[in-house]
C-alpha cells in the first residue's frame, strides 16, 4: 500500500525568537536610583560565551538611554550562573558571540490587599 507523509519542521534557537529578555527573568537587579526615577528602556548587548557556558565579555551595542541601566545590564549578565539564564543554546565546542536585548521596565507595585 502506497502512502505519503508530509511534515514541517521549524528550527529555532531556544529562548525568545527576537533575543529580548526581561531584566527580571534574568535575575538582574534594577538600579535603585533608576527605579526611584522610573527609568525604563532596552539595552542591546553583545556577549561572548565560552565553551564552559560562562559569559566572558559583554559590551553595549545600543543604549537604553540611561547609562545606569546599561552598566547594570553588562554587570549582571557577566555574573549569571553559566549564562544559562540568558539562552539555552550556548553549548558547543567553540566560544560564541551573541546579540541580545534586555528590557528594563519598572515593576508594578503589589497591592497590600491582594491577599484578600
Amino acid at each position: 500500500m502506497e502512502t505519503r507523509y508530509t511534515n514541517s519542521v521549524v528550527w529555532q534557537i531556544a529562548g525568545d525568537s527576537e533575543g529580548i529578555f526581561s531584566f527580571d527573568d534574568l535575575g538582574l537587579t534594577y538600579p535603585a536610583k533608576a527605579l526611584e526615577e522610573g527609568l525604563e528602556g532596552q539595552t542591546q548587548i553583545e556577549i561572548v560565551v565560552g565553551v564552559d557556558e560562562r559569559v566572558i565579555s559583554c559590551k553595549v551595542l545600543a543604549s537604553s538611554g540611561y547609562p545606569m541601566l546599561d552598566d547594570e545590564t553588562c554587570k549582571g549578565v557577566i555574573v549569571l550562573d553559566g549564562g544559562k539564564r540568558v539562552d539555552g543554546s550556548y553549548r558547543g565546542d567553540e566560544k560564541r558571540t551573541l546579540v541580545r536585548s534586555i528590557q528594563w521596565e519598572v515593576p508594578e507595585e503589589e497591592d497590600e490587599n491582594d491577599d484578600y
